[in-house]
């Protein structure tokens, strides 16, 4: 059973504010720090209004839900006043800092359907050599239990990486997040000197709009073996 998160004050999220390490992340929701927590260095993460809380509780019972698994951050306290999550840090760099900077030199059911698989939101941990040595995904923000929704929305300009599901309010499942598995293989993909013609191939099968005709995790990887 996961560990219940710590209650925090917002007076000791400012203290943690003050301490900071460094800045992580900024964006028009909020940001997050590096901080110290308990003797360990930590992610804050920090909401700039109380229009998110409802996204920040819902991310924190995602992480408790997922207990670390697969290398996700658990969360350790929260504020619902400031709001603000305080989460063991992910060290490493996410995938598109890997990618375009070149840093690198060479199915676990978990019951949450992510929503907001891309290259950012996976994080890769290098050696001191440039070798990678474990991949997280983070941002838990979007995610929902298998069988659950998001309100029905429009939108203009449909992101790539979400699931039909998550703009027509439909019930979530496991093959939603293959669509944003794909983009990220597909970025990836596209990064290579060479871009191999599979790459349309890969973006297409996993985004059929028939969840049972997506390309899954084994097909994937499959095709990847032989590109390689």
């Amino acid at each position: 059973m996961a560990e219940s998160a710590v209650l925090l004050s917002p007076d000791e999220v400012d203290d943690l504010e003050v301490k900071r390490i460094a800045v992580l992340g900024e964006g028009g929701f909020g940001y997050v720090n590096l901080v110290t927590y308990q003797g360990q260095q930590c992610a804050l993460k920090v909401g700039l209004d109380e229009a998110v809380v409802p996204s920040f509780e819902n991310e924190r019972e995602m992480m408790e839900r997922a207990a670390g698994a697969g290398g996700a951050p658990r969360v350790l306290a929260f504020c619902p006043d400031t709001p603000a999550l305080v989460m063991s840090f992910c060290s490493g760099k996410d995938l598109i800092d890997v990618v375009e900077k070149r840093l690198f030199r060479d199915e676990r059911d978990l019951g949450v359907v992510h929503c907001d698989l891309k290259p950012d939101n996976v994080v890769v941990e290098l050696d001191g050599e440039g070798h990678p040595q474990t991949v997280r995904v983070i941002d838990f923000g979007l995610a929902r239990p298998c069988g659950g929704k998001h309100k029905a929305k429009k939108a203009r300009r449909p992101k790539e990486w979400y699931c039909r599901c998550f703009y027509a309010g439909r019930e979530l499942r496991p093959e939603c997040d293959l669509q944003g598995l794909g983009f990220t293989v597909a970025y990836l993909l596209e990064a290579m000197d060479r871009v191999p013609k599979e790459r349309r191939q890969i973006l297409a099968a996993t985004s059929e709009a028939e969840h049972d005709r997506r390309l899954g995790t084994e097909g994937l990887s499959a095709l990847l073996q032989r590109l390689l």
